[in-house]
Order: structure tokens, then sequence, then C-alpha cells
């Protein structure tokens, strides 16, 4: 039991790990394609208000609003996925 409890907390720190690089690196991409400057300008705007630059405070709406778009984009991935999916399982049965 304590092997598993091990494994499932290194397994959930290696999603968040990810999760939190795809958040830097879709803060960069954001902030340089908006030409975002130093300063704290956009922590009000977007930000929660505790951030202490732009960067932060773009980091922090693309975690809130990341799960929202990767739940948009598995939706889209599934119904793109779908007919090719079910045309092999029809093709399957006949063969």
């Amino acid at each position: 039991m304590k092997n598993i409890l091990e494994h499932n907390a290194v397994h959930n720190i290696a999603i968040e790990d990810a999760r939190n690089r795809t958040i830097r690196q879709i803060t960069t991409i954001l902030a340089n394609r908006l030409r975002v400057h130093e300063g704290a300008q956009l922590v009000g705007i977007i930000g929660r208000g505790d951030e202490k630059s732009n960067y932060e405070a773009i980091t922090t709406w693309v975690s809130v609003h990341l799960d929202e778009t990767m739940a948009r984009s598995a939706q889209a991935a599934a119904d793109i996925l779908y007919r090719p999916l079910v045309g092999l399982l029809l093709e399957s049965e006949s063969a």
C-alpha cells in the first residue's frame, strides 16, 4: 500500500510539473505576442491583485483559464477522432 501511495504522489507531482511548464510556455508565448513590457499594469485587469508583474498576471490568467480551454480542446479532439475510430471498429467487425 505504501508503494502505491508513493507512486501516486510521484505521479501527481509529475502531472503538476507538466501543467506548470505548460502554463509558463503559454504565458511566454502570449506575453511575446502581446509585446507585454515590464511593469504591473495588467495586475488589476487580469490578475488577482497579488501579482508583482505583468508576466505574473498573465500567468494567473492562463492558469485560471487553462482547464476550461483543455476541456474544450479534448471535446474537439474527441469529435474529430470519433468517426475514424467508428470506421475502424466497423471495418474490423466485417473482416
